[in-house]
């Protein structure tokens, strides 16, 4: 495990340190909290499940709320896909202004457990983004891929490991462009809660490519994970 964590580490480090060394930096802290749901239809495969999940995220001198819904596939107990929407309002402090963005988003899921105590999942997204007072639509995929290691076999405590690497597809003339977007990567504790999910709380690095100046949030992270 210990070998899995480092070499993660390694990998993300080595990939943003070009960019990082490239291009004039800030750094800010912030405070990210999310609620992710789904809910399972029935007991067989194929079957329906309905996701959610809802962000607060504050900033220096925003705040950004997620809200995002979604329906999917379990083809396999090991495998689903998803279609979904997204809304995504954020409040600018000073000049006080609110952005919204919509996004349609498709999510393949695939789950493997490399060891009683090691599990693994991987996560494709690819997002239509759509911005108001604009035509343009910013088309990017996102990767994740995640690693979730218990103390003990009977232990509601673990470790979790996580890394999102964010790629445009399309130029658009508010804001995004092509290639790499922004990198998350994400190490904490968590607690399995009785009939309800699994809490996790940490540390997230966010490095995003930006103009004039790219930007590294340290960010406060948890999340409750509802599983019914």
């Amino acid at each position: 495990m210990k070998s899995i964590l480092l070499f993660l580490v390694a990998v993300s480090a080595l990939s943003s340190a070009p960019s990082v060394a490239a291009a004039q930096t800030t750094s800010q802290f912030e405070a990210w909290v999310a609620i992710p749901a789904t809910v399972d239809v029935g007991d067989d495969v194929p079957r329906l499940q309905f996701w959610l999940d809802a962000h607060v995220r504050r900033g220096p001198n925003q705040t950004v709320h997620i809200l995002r819904p979604g329906v999917g596939l379990r083809i396999y107990e090991w495998m689903i896909a998803y279609l979904g929407y997204a809304f995504i309002p954020t409040f600018i402090d000073s000049p006080e202004a609110v952005r919204f963005e919509h996004r349609i988003w498709e999510q393949l899921i695939v789950n493997a457990s490399l060891h009683p105590r090691l599990a693994f999942q991987s996560r494709t997204r690819f997002e239509q983004r759509f911005h108001d007072g604009s035509d343009d639509v910013a088309l990017r995929v996102r990767e994740l891929v995640r690693f979730g290691w218990k103390f003990g076999a009977q232990s509601p405590f673990g470790l979790v490991l996580w890394e999102e690497i964010f790629f445009g597809l399309t130029e658009t003339d508010w804001g995004p462009t092509v290639g790499f977007d922004q990198n998350r990567l994400f190490i904490g504790p968590s607690v399995d809660i009785p009939h309800l999910g699994r809490l996790e709380a940490g540390y997230l690095f966010n490095y995003l490519r930006r103009t004039p100046a790219d930007v590294i949030n340290h960010v406060l992270y948890a999340q409750l994970v509802v599983v019914l």
